[in-house]
């Protein structure tokens, strides 16, 4: 059994590091990487398919050390230009996605220098898509949306086993 007496100690407590850390010049609410993508995505006028997958890759990052080297804003950048790309390929080679139904995605360009709106440069950018496009999780035949998950799994139960897309 803990005490009430133990709750306040510990909310005072946290209360006197905040201030110490605050004085001390720590950032004691730091910016979130998510709301920053999802804004930024907004801002660029991204569909919901490559807003998935740049979430869905933001949420995989975590996983890595980028943050740790990156600053959130330089994270949810590399989240959209990796999420672009691989939209892109998507439908570069075909117009019909591996289950032979029309891809939904459109063809998406970013304009010129994008990112140094959001106070990105380059190369930050850079190294931030090199630790997204490190991940496991790029591989090409996974399903990267709700709508190819529901195909992909009608696939299975239908046939058997899965297509696995061509590479």
């Amino acid at each position: 059994y803990v005490s009430e007496a133990y709750y306040g100690w510990r909310g005072r407590a946290c209360e006197a590091e905040l201030q110490v850390l605050t004085a001390l010049g720590y950032h004691v609410q730091p910016v979130k990487a998510t709301a920053l993508l999802i804004n930024y995505a907004r801002a660029l006028a991204l569909n919901e398919t490559t807003l998935q997958l740049a979430i869905s890759l933001l949420n995989d990052a975590h996983a890595t050390m980028i943050t740790v080297h990156c600053q959130p804003w330089e994270i949810a950048c590399a989240a959209i230009s990796v999420a672009v790309e691989m939209n892109n390929k998507k439908q570069e080679g075909n117009s019909k996605d591996e289950f032979g139904d029309k891809a939904d995605a459109t063809f998406i360009v970013l304009p010129k220098d994008w990112h140094e709106v959001f106070d990105c440069d380059g190369e930050a950018l850079a190294l931030a898509r090199s630790f997204l496009k490190s991940q496991p999780r790029l591989d090409p035949s996974l399903p990267l949306d709700l709508a190819e998950m529901e195909r992909f799994l009608d696939n299975i139960i239908q046939e058997g086993s899965p297509k696995r897309s061509k590479q």
